[in-house]
């Protein structure tokens, strides 16, 4: 009996470790994907015209923020 369940433990610690490291490749997968979307959408939305782009000033230690059209 104690050496079947060595075994089992053994085979448990195994599939443990080899759920995880899959988990941790679909995480990155996952993050991957949704930088690669986020990146898409901008490369769609760049060709609108009349674009308002945020211009940061940093006038004594305050930062001030206007919109300039492209």
């Amino acid at each position: 009996m104690n050496i079947v369940k060595v075994i089992i433990s053994i085979l448990l610690f195994i599939f443990n470790k080899i759920f995880i490291s899959f988990r941790k490749i679909a995480n990155e997968l996952f993050l991957l994907g949704n930088f690669i979307s986020k990146s898409d959408k901008q490369e769609q939305m760049a060709p609108k015209k009349n674009l308002l782009i945020p211009n940061l000033i940093q006038v004594n230690g305050r930062m001030y923020t206007f919109f300039k059209m492209k």
